[in-house]
């Protein structure tokens, strides 16, 4: 799910189409598992899965940004790479547990439902299809914010290009 957001935001936002993939798709991939082995109804399970993937995708960016030769590795990159990681990692982990939260409220699961056995099991039983519909809303919820956040920026961008050229042209 949280792959799928991804490659959505990244296509809305003129950006390349796998940038930050990895960390997205694992980072949904383990809030997904946690939430679907401890059954993710109390706020500590949510916030559990929510830190936990949340911290790995922004871990993963970050490589990535090095990977992709966004960032040169040095001291400086490093120690700036330290503060993104974290930044971001509270972030993704907000907006993971907001995502969890609202699913958990929309879409009932029941603990004493049968839990799968196997990843098989998971997409046909009804505890796992509720689960992943849970993560669905929030894999929702997190591109609806990256596409607001987009649009924030890309507006404050174009308030400053005006006021510049407001500038310039009243010298």
């Amino acid at each position: 799910m949280g792959g799928g957001a991804q490659i959505i935001s990244n296509i809305t936002e003129g950006k390349n189409w796998y940038d930050d993939l990895a960390g997205a798709a694992i980072g949904g991939a383990l809030n997904g598992t946690i939430l679907g082995i401890t059954g993710g109804e109390t706020l500590l399970t949510m916030g559990v899965a929510a830190l936990a993937s949340g911290s790995a995708q922004s871990v993963i960016n970050e490589a990535e940004s090095y990977l992709r030769g966004d960032k040169q590795l040095n001291e400086s990159s490093l120690e700036d790479s330290a503060m993104d990681i974290g930044i971001n990692a509270m972030e993704n982990s907000a907006l993971n547990f907001v995502g969890n939260f609202t699913g958990a409220n929309s879409i009932h699961t029941d603990i004493n439902w049968t839990k799968p056995s196997s990843w098989k099991s998971f997409f046909d039983l009804k505890y796992g299809q509720k689960v992943l519909m849970q993560t669905s809303v929030g894999s929702i919820m997190s591109l609806a914010w990256s596409q607001a956040e987009y649009s924030h920026n890309m507006y404050s961008d174009m308030d400053s290009d005006r006021n510049h050229v407001s500038r310039i042209v009243a010298k």
